[in-house]
């Protein structure tokens, strides 16, 4: 994709691999929408200002989608890019239910891609776009404490591998996996300590950009990440093995 002109709304913009990702864009000549709960255009570098267009939502919900495509278009013309990198994730022990956390996550991690992938192939019809969504690396690997954050990522990269059929040509639905990114996101979550490996945020959002111009359909910024995958599928059976041998006889 030529970014040069490209008209690209990027979702949890104001911080991390988000906020990386449009300062990128806006430095390729693109003109940008920035979407976050909590952003404004002071947070970006006064000389891309022409460029930019801030939005300001809670995006978990339908009609905050909604109003943020019509935005978009309003202000660019059209979108050609969409990034929905927003999302949150929880560090605890799932040991006592609670529907509406639960209906939270879901609805800004899962819901929300999903409903603004589908209302802009209702928008574009057979018009060529790029589709780009936050994954994890836990999309595939598990990890104490993240249950919840982990399915929502298993559940994109299910998700996105079904509706990809449903494509016409020239249109791209591309799923970014990072592994844990050097950003306050795991302290929100109420970790103490970010999974390892850690990757800067720079490196991510550059490995994003070419993954963006190189049309490709999956991003993986940890390139040892998607080698040792294999070991990492193969380990899982041991340690659930280990963890049952540890537990005391009933």
């Amino acid at each position: 994709m030529e970014l040069q002109g490209s008209r690209c709304v990027v979702t949890g913009a104001s911080s991390g691999i988000g906020f990386a990702v449009a300062e990128r864009l806006l430095r390729s000549g693109a003109q940008v929408t920035a979407a976050s709960r909590s952003i404004t255009a002071q947070m970006f570098d006064p000389g891309y200002h022409d460029q930019l267009h801030v939005y300001s939502g809670d995006l978990s919900e339908p009609q905050e989608v909604d109003h943020l495509l019509e935005f978009a278009h309003e202000s660019m013309g059209s979108i050609d890019l969409f990034f929905a990198n927003a999302g949150r994730a929880y560090f605890e022990n799932r040991n006592r239910s609670n529907w509406n956390r639960m209906e939270d996550i879901f609805a800004l991690n899962v819901f929300s891609p999903v409903f603004a992938l589908t209302k802009l192939m209702e928008r574009k019809g057979n018009d060529p776009f790029f589709f780009l969504v936050t994954a994890s690396g836990m999309s595939h690997i598990a990890l104490p404490g993240y249950a919840l954050y982990a399915g929502t990522k298993a559940a994109i990269h299910q998700i996105c591998d079904s509706m990809r059929f449903q494509l016409g040509r020239g249109q791209i639905l591309s799923v970014v996996y990072p592994i844990a990114t050097e950003t306050g996101f795991f302290q929100k979550a109420g970790a103490e300590n970010k999974p390892w490996p850690v990757q800067p945020v720079d490196v991510v959002a550059d490995r994003i950009i070419l993954g963006i111009e190189q049309d490709q359909e999956t991003i993986i910024p940890f390139r040892p990440f998607y080698y040792s995958l294999p070991l990492f599928l193969l380990i899982k059976p041991l340690r659930r093995l280990y963890q049952r041998l540890q537990q005391p006889p009933q």
